[in-house]
């Protein structure tokens, strides 16, 4: 799992908004992932793959179409939507659907991610202190 990413979701939870997943990754692929580090409860019914999406005429990244039904499935517009990608289609997928993203790095310094249009940060355990931020 990644170092930051529950307190980045309890975070999101504890400041009242909704947050989902969109991976390219297929479902079965997601769901060993999520039962393997033991928060596949925790995410059920926020996670939207590009499998699903497919299957409903859609596109997986860098295609805006997941990250536009993840939107519509927590029920807010993309323009106030926060994506956290970590691969430069999906940053591409996030600007192309309107929404803002970080990109997250943890190795580097995010160059690659800016260059496709997010703001890089280092560090799941970032998320939190921005979110506040951004809502102050």
């Amino acid at each position: 799992m990644v170092p930051g990413a529950l307190a980045a979701l309890a975070a999101a939870d504890a400041l009242g908004l909704e947050w989902r997943i969109a991976s390219n990754s297929g479902p079965r692929e997601l769901a060993a992932k999520f039962g393997a580090t033991g928060i596949a409860q925790r995410v059920a019914g926020r996670v939207l793959s590009a499998t699903d999406i497919a299957a409903r005429g859609g596109r997986g990244k860098p295609a805006p179409d997941i990250f536009l039904a993840a939107a519509a499935q927590a029920g807010c517009e993309a323009i106030a939507s926060l994506v956290i990608e970590d691969s430069p289609l999906g940053v591409q997928g996030a600007v192309a659907a309107g929404m803002e993203c970080l990109g997250l790095d943890t190795t580097g310094d995010g160059a690659h991610l800016a260059a496709a249009g997010a703001v890089p940060i280092r560090s799941m355990h970032d998320v939190p202190t921005l979110l506040q931020a951004a809502l102050a």
